[in-house]
């Protein structure tokens, strides 16, 4: 014998009543406390029609993406047949019992994906079915990420969908290190019964077999390596003295570069590597440009550490100059005479171009001291630039320990010598 099912205007009779009824019970019960009675809305729901409902208190509303997983409780309510609605759990397989439905598998799936199939097989056998799926209390599954090696906070997580390794690590805010083969990586799985080694170079590239699916309860564990293996020191003349990251493929200009560059004191002629057991190996950066393809032959490795002194080659310029100073001599070109004027600044306030000093130590040890006529440089060479010129006028070298003494013609062409003897101090500093 069928089942008889109500047709729709037998349930719109019922409706009436049923509103009647409902009307009476509220009026019974609107002095009751709060909180009394029901036990507020579900977690998540897909209701026909479909209305944004409201997360009960103390509960998270699930995103429409959800999807559910084995351990997960539903409730499947059919309006106006209670004979129908059931409290179903997701058992380990993935599926569940419904009627007109038998087992099925729903692991996977979406609320709105449950809703649709169930209402394909009660439209078999009810007209017009109306079908909530709501999860009443979800199995949450998780995973745990933990070591140095992670950004952010180390700890458990709910296990999303279909997560590898990667995705942990992106969940966790990535890698504290910039290249992946700082880090020793592992997943321990089964409380710890299984230790399962990540290459995680292989898994940031794309490899699978690398790049493992994550079980329940797996735990993460990734740890930075020593600096030793992972760092290089720069020091002496650069702008961030310090340990860098170990430059990709030994580039010893990157590691120059990531220590902020050589200060305007750095004699790059005569850097050196200093390797871990104290050895030297002199590498000679004046001029290298790794990006024009030109690079020292050297590599450095992770431990070693680039030195760079200071350029102790200087000349000085002394006198009515607006910035008397020593001043470093270049290690890759040579410097003249008008190149010093500007370097200082130009000459002072009445400056006695025409009397300059040059004074310059031989390789006897003696100071030679040269009168140069420095006015008559400056026009020839306003002049040459004038005509378009670049010569016609003599501009004299200058060598590193050189003096440049700048009179005023206030002093006067009189012991003219004597009063540039006294910068020869300069001379044995140089």
């Amino acid at each position: 014998m069928s089942t008889h099912y109500p047709s729709r205007v037998e349930k719109m009779m019922l409706g009436i009543c049923a509103t009647v009824a409902a009307a009476a019970a509220a009026l019974l019960t609107a002095a009751a406390p709060a909180g009394a009675i029901g036990q507020g809305p579900p977690v998540a729901s897909a209701a026909a029609p479909a209305k944004a409902q409201a997360a009960a208190p103390g509960r998270q509303a699930l995103p429409p993406s959800y999807r559910v997983n084995a351990g997960d409780v539903l409730e499947i309510s059919v309006q106006d047949y209670p004979e129908l609605s059931k409290v179903v759990t997701i058992l380990p397989d993935g599926t569940i019992q419904f009627p007109y439905m038998g087992e099925v598998f729903i692991q996977g799936s979406t609320i709105r994906q449950i809703k649709e199939r169930v209402l394909a097989a009660l439209k078999k056998q009810v007209s017009y079915p109306e079908v909530t799926v709501t999860v009443v209390k979800r199995n949450i599954r998780e995973v745990g990420v933990i070591g140095n090696g992670i950004r952010g906070q180390g700890g458990r997580r709910p296990l999303g969908d279909n997560w590898r390794v990667i995705n942990l690590i992106a969940d966790g805010g990535g890698l504290m290190v910039d290249r992946p083969e700082w880090v020793k990586s592992s997943v321990l799985r089964g409380g710890g019964a299984e230790v399962i080694p990540i290459d995680l170079v292989r898994a940031f590239a794309g490899d699978l077999d690398a790049n493992i699916p994550l079980e329940p309860e797996d735990v993460l564990v990734v740890e930075q390596l020593d600096d030793s293996k992972t760092k290089v020191q720069v020091l002496g003349e650069v702008m961030r003295p310090g340990p860098v990251p170990a430059p990709v493929g030994g580039s010893v200009i990157d590691a120059l570069t990531a220590a902020g560059g050589p200060s305007p004191k750095a004699s790059l002629a005569l850097a050196a590597i200093r390797k871990p057991d104290n050895s030297l190996v002199p590498v000679n950066l004046v001029n290298y440009d790794s990006a024009a393809g030109k690079a020292p032959e050297v590599k450095m490795e992770p431990g070693d550490t680039l030195l760079i002194p200071e350029n102790k080659r200087v000349y000085s310029m002394t006198g009515a100059v607006l910035r008397p100073s020593q001043i470093n001599y270049p290690e890759d070109r040579e410097v003249t005479i008008l190149e010093a004027l500007a370097e200082a600044g130009g000459p002072g306030g009445g400056a006695d171009l025409k009397n300059t000093v040059l004074m310059r130590r031989g390789e006897d040890g003696k100071v030679v001291s040269q009168m140069i006529n420095l006015d008559d440089i400056v026009k020839n060479k306003q002049k040459a630039d004038k005509s378009g010129k670049k010569t016609g006028y003599t501009d004299p070298v200058l060598k590193p320990g050189d003096v440049i003494f700048i009179p005023t013609k206030e002093q006067g062409k009189e012991n003219l010598l004597d009063k540039a003897i006294r910068y020869l101090p300069l001379m044995f500093l140089l």
